[in-house]
């Protein structure tokens, strides 16, 4: 067998399997994949820092901020309901978009349910998804 043929061959199959797990930073974020917080989407590409309860962090490496609102503009149900919870407000800085849904409360309880979406830039662009069960809706 020649040693050069399979060292090549070695190589382009080790940048295949290398693009195909990491992906290109200039190319899109891929298809949508459930985050698992009330079925809000995440980008494939992105990489999940950590989960605590109904909250969770991800980066998304390369990403341009304004490629992920983008994204997340397309993908989420901005200015309409999303599954027992009503739109809220966007609230928007050069640094951040936060998205907001909630459940009105019946008269008299102090809780609602509260889903937030927040992208946000600082060394790399973030997401944290929440739902808290119990928080105070500031959308009264």
């Amino acid at each position: 067998m020649n040693h050069r043929a399979f060292y090549v061959g070695a190589l382009f199959v080790f940048l295949l399997i290398n693009s195909a797990c990491h992906g290109d930073d200039s190319d899109s974020l891929g298809e949508p994949v459930d985050s698992v917080i009330k079925g809000v989407p995440v980008p494939v590409e992105a990489n999940k820092h950590g989960r605590s309860g109904d909250t969770a962090a991800w980066s998304v490496r390369g990403a341009d901020y304004e490629e992920i609102v983008a994204w997340f503009e397309d993908e989420l149900p901005i200015d309409d309901d999303h599954d027992d919870l009503k739109f809220c407000e966007t609230r928007e800085s050069d640094v951040f978009v936060h998205w907001n849904w909630w459940e009105e409360a019946p008269e008299g309880h102090n809780g609602t349910p509260w889903l937030s979406v927040v992208v946000f830039q600082d060394e790399r662009v973030n997401v944290v998804i929440s739902y808290e069960e119990d928080d105070l809706s500031q959308c009264r």
